[in-house]
């Protein structure tokens, strides 16, 4: 505590022992009021954290009534809005073929001297064209099979012929609208009611909002294998994304876990957001390659060897501690993290690297600005005596030591071509399971996230391999279907 007071005065009073005490009282009131005030002001900061300045969600902002005006964290490409010189337009192109030919009506007469039309050479006459492109309603059609039944006149045998296989029912439903049910509640969102109002409206083809569940829990079971395929090959992967959402089933909040390269996408459910939910996903902690992910204790606690830290979350935290802390060398890392990822994505998408002594000067520039930070933000006081537990840190500090302890893990992106600079790809894949909620509200069934979660990882898996989720879904109601027969489909006439 003496680090607050004169030492002229701590001379001055050393003698007398009524001073001294009532000096010692001061400086214990003084040191607690300051951990007070600190924590108070990091109380404050987290009251203003925002969207832009922190990982919560833009819809919380309504609540914030210190939210700042919108400013983008992008920075300015110089190049003018709209299409680029040398740009290739696309419009509407007219069909060489057109289904339906209407013959405008030529009038009898010349509208300005009377003069009959119907004897005007042929070939004189000009035809101009326009097309209208319009669309026929769907329709559901009906195929029936017939199997005969016979009674052998040799020996009285009753001989029946065999229904295809899958044709199990007197009615059922065919592949096509299976697949078609599943695409539109798993790619395009739609709820059971809607989505059996739309098959009874648009195509003549009712069904009741069980049949949507139940297709849907058929083509779950049947991508058991792929999804078990997709596993495997990212085990196999040299990073991976992770990251996870919440879901709400039956009013009780449940969790959305991916893993996520430019090639895969594996999600899956569990109760737990934490270890227990990471582990149930099958990838970690047996993965070797480098685990790209926010930074979430779960994560660090796996003993992984490689991590990538989320950098996109730091520039937001870094926001915070300059826009509301008001610290400098905040800014001066957001500068050096989005300089360093401009110059360096280029190189690696063209197959070079930095230099060893390129690498050294980034590395350098990144330890100095450190150094600015913690000159910034000294050691907090000791707690006094009979108070437990340490010092409060506050969100500037802590973040230091994070970019100090783990500095290879957040300079992976320059250190190791290919490493994103963010975790975007995880995010992109969960980004669904929200648009899905904010559609069609929680789950009811117990089963249905892991369900929508399989169909996710075969829909967008496809969908990274340019193989439309109509497309990867039919597939899943063809006999042993695959991850290669859906990310490879054969040629038409091979």
């Amino acid at each position: 505590m003496t680090e607050f007071c004169d030492p002229n005065l701590l001379a001055a009073v050393k003698d007398n022992p009524a001073a001294m005490a009532g000096l010692t009282a001061l400086l214990k009131m003084l040191s607690e009021l300051q951990l007070k005030v600190a924590e108070l002001e990091g109380r404050i900061a987290q009251i203003t954290a925002n969207s832009r300045t922190s990982s919560k969600p833009p819809s919380s902002d309504r609540h914030n009534p210190n939210k700042p005006a919108p400013r983008s964290q992008r920075q300015p490409s110089g190049r003018k809005p709209g299409g680029q010189d040398g740009h290739v337009g696309h419009s509407l192109e007219m069909s060489r073929e057109p289904d339906e030919i209407l013959e405008a009506p030529m009038a009898a007469n010349c509208p300005e001297c009377g003069q009959p039309l119907n004897s005007v050479p042929a070939e004189t006459v000009e035809v101009r064209r326009r097309q209208v492109i319009e669309v026929e309603l769907p329709k559901c059609w009906v195929r029936e099979y017939r199997a005969e039944t016979v009674i052998c006149p040799g020996c009285g045998a009753v001989v029946a012929a065999s229904f295809p296989a899958g044709v199990n029912a007197p009615v059922q439903y065919g592949k096509s609208v299976q697949s078609l049910v599943v695409y539109l509640s798993v790619w395009q969102m739609l709820p059971c009611h809607r989505l059996s109002e739309l098959m009874g409206e648009f195509f003549g083809c009712p069904m009741s909002p069980g049949s949507v569940v139940n297709m849907l829990r058929r083509a779950g079971a049947n991508s058991a294998g792929v999804v078990a395929t997709i596993r495997e090959r990212i085990l196999k992967e040299p990073w991976t994304s992770f990251d996870e959402t919440g879901l709400s089933l039956a009013g009780l909040i449940h969790w959305l876990h991916t893993a996520s390269t430019p090639d895969y996408t594996l999600l899956h459910t569990h109760p737990n957001r934490g270890v227990e939910g990471i582990i149930a996903g099958k990838i970690l902690p047996e993965y070797d390659g480098r685990a790209i992910h926010d930074f979430m204790s779960a994560y660090m606690s796996l003993g992984l060897e490689l991590h990538g830290l989320c950098n996109a979350h730091h520039v937001r935290d870094l926001t915070f501690v300059h826009e509301v802390l008001n610290q400098n060398w905040a800014s001066a890392m957001i500068e050096f993290l989005v300089e360093t990822k401009n110059k360096v994505e280029p190189l690696h998408k063209a197959g070079r690297q930095l230099s060893t002594r390129q690498i050294d000067e980034l590395q350098d520039r990144y330890f100095r600005i450190l150094a600015q930070g913690y000159e910034e933000n000294p050691e907090p006081p000791p707690k006094p005596k009979g108070r437990r537990g340490r010092p409060a840190r506050g969100k500037a500090l802590n973040l230091l030591d994070r970019f100090t302890e783990h500095d290879e893990a957040v300079m992976a992106f320059v250190l190791d071509p290919g490493i994103p600079f963010d975790n975007n790809h995880a995010e992109r894949d969960l980004r669904m399971m929200k648009i899905r909620q904010k559609i069609s509200g929680c789950f009811r069934g117990l089963d249905m996230p892991e369900v929508f979660a399989r169909l996710r990882s075969v829909v967008s898996t496809a969908a990274k391999h340019s193989v439309s989720a109509l497309r990867a879904i039919e597939a899943l109601f063809e006999p042993n279907p695959t991850l290669d027969a859906i990310i490879q489909p054969s040629l038409p006439g091979t």
